[in-house]
């Protein structure tokens, strides 16, 4: 799982050490390449949809779920 803010520097409010660039960059073509199933979700909808998917016991595949935030 991935939380992409697009590099809005999210985690700066919890005082994290993260370094943060803004960007516009997607992991699904990265992903997809390695064999994975990508999912991703842009709102509370999609995001309670594709996660019912993500934790399921049932998936035998490699998975990769991306959250736009």
């Amino acid at each position: 799982m991935l939380n992409n803010d697009s590099g809005a520097g999210l985690l700066r409010h919890f005082k994290s050490n993260a370094v943060t660039q803004s960007h516009g960059a997607v992991a699904e073509g990265w992903v997809k390449s390695l064999g994975f199933t990508y999912l991703s979700a842009k709102n509370k909808r999609e995001f309670d949809d594709n996660l019912k998917h993500f934790i399921s016991r049932d998936i035998k595949e490699p998975m990769f779920f991306e959250i736009f935030s």
